[in-house]
C-alpha cells in the first residue's frame, strides 16, 4: 500500500472529523453527556442553568450511563494506575465491587494511555474522536483493498465512519472503538488470505484483542461472530483452504489468549453475578429488531425521537440505531440487485 494515495483521503477524514468535533477544538467543550446530571438528577436539576428555569433544562431523556459509570469509573481507573496500583476491586460502590472483571471499565483498553499524559477531559475527548477516525480510516483501507475505487472507498467510510449506531453511543466512549476496529479485522483477513505477512498478522491479532480490551462484551461478541462468517465465506473460494483455516485458527486462538487478561475475569464475575436472568419474551420482543422496524433503515425517526417526546415505541431507542444515511441504503441495496 502507497503513502501517496492514502495521503488526500486520510487528510480528508481528518477534517471531517475536525469539523465534527468543532466544539472541542474550537470552543474547548467536552463531549460528555453531563446535560442527564443537570436536567435529571438531584440536587443538580434544583438549580437554573444557562437562563432555563430550575428543573427545565433540555434532556435527551437517554441513559445516564456515561454520568453513572464511564466516566466515574475511567477516574477512578486512572488515579488507580498513577498510583501504580492495578483496579482490581471499586471501594466506593456499596461494600465493593470487581472493578477490572467488569469489562466495561476497560482498564486494558490501550487509550488508557492518553489520560498519562493528558488531562482527563482532554483525554477523554481525543479517544472519542478518534472512534469514528479510526472506523474512517479502517473502512477506507478495507474497501480499497477488495477493490473499489477512491471515490467509493470515501463514501463507503464515511458513511460507516458516522452511521447513526456509531454517532448515538459515541459519548459511551466504548462501543465506538469495537466499531473502529471491525474494518481492520477484514482487512487483515484479505492480506493473509493472500499471502502470510506480520502486517495482516498483527492487524488480525491486535483488531480483535483490542475490541474486546474496549469495554463492551456483547459487541464484541457479535463483532467475533461477523468476523468468523466473513472468513467462512471467504474461505470458501480460497486456496489452500486447510493450511489457511489452520492459520486462523491459530491467530484466533492467539487473540484469545492476548485477550484473557480481560475475558477470564469477566467470565468468571457472569458466573458469580446476583443479576437474575432475563425473561427469553422480553429479549426477543424488545431488544431484537423486530420485521416492522427495518423501516428504520430508510427513516431513523419513523417512530419518533426521545428527544422530542414522541418516540411511541416501548425499547431503546439507541439500540434501534440501523440508519446508515438515506443515500448509503439506497446504493447497497442496488448494489445486491444490479451488480
Amino acid at each position: 500500500m502507497k503513502i501517496k494515495w492514502l495521503s488526500s483521503p486520510i487528510l480528508l477524514f481528518v477534517a471531517i472529523t475536525v469539523i465534527f468535533f468543532f466544539k472541542f477544538f474550537l470552543l474547548g467543550q467536552i463531549p460528555l453527556a453531563a446535560d442527564s446530571l443537570i436536567s435529571q438528577y438531584n440536587p443538580w436539576k434544583e438549580y437554573s442553568y444557562l437562563g432555563y428555569v430550575a428543573g427545565t433544562y433540555p434532556s435527551k431523556l437517554q441513559y445516564g450511563d456515561v454520568i453513572h459509570q464511564m466516566y466515574p469509573w475511567k477516574t477512578f481507573a486512572i488515579d488507580m494506575l498513577k498510583s501504580g496500583q492495578i483496579p482490581l476491586w471499586n471501594p466506593y460502590n456499596f461494600s465493593g465491587h470487581p472493578f477490572l472483571a467488569d469489562i466495561q471499565s476497560a482498564v486494558f483498553q490501550p487509550l488508557n494511555l492518553l489520560y498519562l499524559i493528558l488531562s482527563q477531559p482532554n483525554a477523554w475527548a481525543i479517544s472519542i474522536i478518534l472512534q469514528p477516525l479510526l472506523a474512517l480510516i479502517g473502512t477506507y483501507l478495507y474497501t480499497r483493498k477488495i477493490g473499489l475505487g477512491k471515490k467509493g472507498a470515501v463514501f463507503s467510510a464515511i458513511s460507516y465512519g458516522f452511521c447513526l449506531f456509531m454517532t448515538t453511543f459515541l459519548e459511551y466512549n466504548t462501543l465506538g472503538h469495537i466499531l473502529a476496529y471491525l474494518p481492520f479485522s477484514l482487512l487483515a483477513i484479505e492480506l493473509l488470505l493472500e499471502t502470510v505477512s506480520v502486517l495482516g498478522i498483527i492487524l488480525f491479532v491486535g483488531s480483535i484483542a483490542l475490541a474486546i480490551f474496549a469495554g463492551h462484551i456483547q459487541l464484541a461478541g457479535f463483532n467475533i461472530l461477523f468476523i468468523s462468517c466473513y472468513l467462512l465465506a471467504r474461505l470458501i473460494s480460497a486456496k489452500n483452504v486447510v493450511k489457511k483455516a489452520l492459520l486462523f485458527l491459530v491467530l484466533g486462538a492467539v487473540s484469545f489468549g492476548v485477550s484473557a487478561i480481560q475475558l477470564l475475569p469477566t467470565l468468571e464475575l457472569i458466573t458469580l453475578s446476583a443479576r437474575i436472568t432475563q425473561n427469553y419474551q422480553f429479549l426477543i420482543e424488545k431488544l431484537l429488531i423486530q420485521p416492522f422496524q427495518t423501516i428504520l433503515f430508510l427513516s431513523p425517526d419513523f417512530f419518533g425521537n426521545p428527544v422530542t417526546r414522541n418516540y411511541v415505541i416501548q425499547d431503546s431507542y439507541p439500540g434501534n440505531s440501523l440508519y446508515i444515511g438515506l443515500i448509503p441504503i439506497i446504493f447497497a441495496i442496488s448494489a445486491m440487485f444490479f451488480l
